[in-house]
This record gives C-alpha cells, sequence and structure tokens, in this order.
C-alpha cells in the first residue's frame, strides 16, 4: 500500500469513528511529547510556511513516517482485512437477493 493510499484509509477510517463517536482522539501520535514535539518541528521547517497548521493528509503522512516497519504493517494488514470482510458481506448480500 502506498503513503497516500495508507493516509487515505487512516482518515477515512478517522472520520467515520468522529461521526460515531466524538471525542476520538483524532491523531495517532502526541507531539506534545517533548521527544515527538523536537522531530515535528524540524518537519515542519521542511514544510514551508508555518502560518498554518498542516493538512490532516500531512499530518497522517508525518504520523505514518514516524511509525515502525512493523506498526505500518499492521495498519496495512487492518485496512486489507476490513477489504476482504467488506468483498465477503457483498457477495453475501448478492447471493441472497439471486
Amino acid at each position: 500500500m502506498t503513503d497516500e493510499e495508507l493516509t487515505f484509509r487512516i482518515l477515512e477510517e478517522r472520520r467515520r469513528m468522529a461521526r460515531k463517536r466524538p471525542g476520538v482522539p483524532y491523531y495517532m501520535i502526541n507531539i506534545g511529547h517533548p521527544a515527538v514535539a523536537a522531530i515535528y518541528e524540524k518537519w515542519r521547517a521542511q514544510q514551508g510556511p508555518r502560518w498554518a497548521p498542516p493538512s490532516d493528509e500531512a499530518r497522517t503522512a508525518f504520523e505514518l513516517q514516524m511509525m515502525s516497519v512493523t506498526a505500518r504493517q499492521m495498519l496495512e494488514e487492518h485496512f486489507e482485512t476490513i477489504d476482504r470482510l467488506k468483498k465477503l458481506a457483498g457477495k453475501t448480500g448478492q447471493e441472497e437477493t439471486a
């Protein structure tokens, strides 16, 4: 899964969860932690003008860069499982209506 695809899937899931349960944390990584804040500030400096916060897509891309390979693989597996379940549910629904 590309960075862009994974970013899209993460944001899609977050938005869906936020509609169902307001107050669900939107970000995966706490940039308020001193160790993360230093890295985040360097990343922000590389992103250009700082007059506005990064977009949700940019922030999620930053979070993906911070993840270990194992964590990223687990996220990809999570979304692949969701896709498989949706396909199975679709096939079952089609069989019932056929």
